[in-house]
């Protein structure tokens, strides 16, 4: 798929409730024989839907099998038009199901529907085999450990190692008067 191609341009119908996508359609990846995979984000199932009171509005991924690539992205419900860019950004660059796994989305946004959606997916066809997770994410592979975080210091506590601090708790503390000085 071109990045910037005819194949990458939205559409939107801005009805109630919205409609867009973006790629292509599960026709279309049946009729070419290409393996793919769908996840599915429900805006019943994110705060941002249950706050504005949306519960028939979805966003669904098609990506695929193999490589996990983005291969299209449909929307209906309250700012389909908006959330489509979304994906069409990750799909112009390649982007995979996993980018959007690690994504972190303001929250409560229907942007979290990009998340629901590709961990739906990736529950379907499970991790690659080489698959590591991006240090510091504080994700394991299934059966390995994950390191614990070190203790969160008591409100009002100094951490060991931290510079003094003045009166007004953000500057260093000025030095004691030297005897015999005017400080």
């Amino acid at each position: 798929m071109a990045p910037f191609g005819l194949a990458n341009l939205p559409y939107g119908i801005y009805s109630v409730p919205e409609i867009s996508m973006v790629g292509k359609t599960e026709e279309e990846l049946t009729r070419a024989g290409i393996p793919y995979e769908v996840g599915i984000a429900r805006y019943k199932e994110i705060a941002r839907g249950a706050i504005l009171g949306d519960d028939s509005g979805l966003l669904k991924l098609l990506f695929h099998r193999e490589d996990r690539k983005i291969l299209g992205v449909h929307i209906i419900g309250t700012s389909a038009t908006e959330l489509v860019h979304i994906g069409q950004a990750v799909m112009a660059f390649g982007g995979t199901l996993d980018y959007l796994v690690y994504a972190v989305f303001n929250y409560p946004t229907f942007a979290e529907c990009y998340k629901v959606a590709a961990l739906d997916g990736y529950n379907k066809i499970g991790p690659a085999s080489d698959e590591v997770p991006p240090p510091g994410s504080g994700l394991a592979r299934y059966g390995e450990d994950v390191p614990e975080a070190a203790p969160i210091p008591a409100a009002g506590s100094k951490p060991s190692g931290a510079p003094e601090q003045g009166g007004d708790g953000r500057s260093p503390a000025p030095p004691p008067p030297t005897p015999g000085s005017r400080n």
